[in-house]
């Protein structure tokens, strides 16, 4: 979780900010592989302890919803692992989730990502940049 990172600035000023293709959750997913496609190592201090307040926060269905639209997101912004078998994945856990919770919010989902999707492509692309996403 992004909230309890240590970035070196060498790190910031080759990656970058966070992109602006998520407004919220999936840029740290989205950070580290912009990291690791850049040449650094990611490390987890197990030692290490932080509070971030997420208590007592239910798991409604519509929490189910924006989770797919955001794992469909990072998956759709990913800068080494992307492949047209993407939209594959993306139409089969449509139906997988529409079955699973009777509900067809997950169309909402994929077009909200199909009318982004030329934004998407060219946040990907500038993801490759050194310093992406930081205005000098």
């Amino acid at each position: 979780m992004a909230a309890h990172w240590l970035i070196s600035r060498m790190c910031l000023l080759k990656v970058g900010g966070f992109s602006p293709t998520f407004t919220q959750y999936g840029e740290d997913n989205n950070y580290i592989e912009r990291a690791t496609y850049h040449g650094f190592k990611i490390g987890v201090v197990p030692s290490a302890k932080a509070i971030h307040d997420r208590a007592n926060r239910s798991i409604t269905k519509k929490k189910v919803m924006d989770k797919f639209y955001t794992n469909s997101l990072v998956e759709s912004s990913s800068i080494t692992n992307y492949s047209i078998s993407f939209w594959g994945r993306l139409f089969y856990y449509s139906v997988v989730y529409i079955v699973s919770y009777r509900s067809l919010d997950p169309v909402k989902s994929v077009l909200k990502i199909v009318k982004k999707y030329p934004k998407i492509k060219h946040n990907r692309e500038l993801s490759k940049n050194e310093c992406a996403f930081l205005k000098h």
